[in-house]
């Protein structure tokens, strides 16, 4: 007889996967951009270099941050919860513990350097 594919373990791998995913590219635009920034030239965001500091280098941050965090976090945590704990060591449930650990050291990235410029700018 042939059964009908669980659709919870289908969305579990479907959520692991996304979340693995948007970790991943989350970590990877960060990166880019802060590596983009720090090999300009000395004095390339003096004046209105500073407008692409402020209206593109530090959105996207934000924007990949966001992705990469909390919602990368809720996809993985969701897909934990799909596979259950039948799951054991199968590929899908490393994918989603990989995507709940690289989204959790984003989230927390971002809020100690939240916290690290708010001292910098009260001192």
């Amino acid at each position: 007889m042939n059964s009908q594919p669980d659709k919870s373990t289908d969305q579990g791998t479907l959520c692991g996967s996304a979340s693995c995913f948007l970790a991943i590219v989350a970590w990877l635009v960060v990166i880019a951009t802060w590596a983009w920034v720090l090999t300009r030239p000395h004095g390339t965001f003096n004046d209105q270099g500073g407008l692409v500091l402020t209206f593109l280098v530090l959105p996207l941050t934000l924007g990949a941050w966001t992705v990469g965090g909390p919602i990368a976090l809720a996809l993985g945590g969701r897909a934990l919860k799909h596979l259950g704990q039948d799951a054991g060591e199968t590929s899908e449930c490393r994918l989603a513990r990989t995507g709940v650990w690289l989204s959790r050291a984003m989230f927390w990235c971002g809020v100690v350097w939240l916290l690290f410029m708010i001292l910098v700018s009260l001192v």
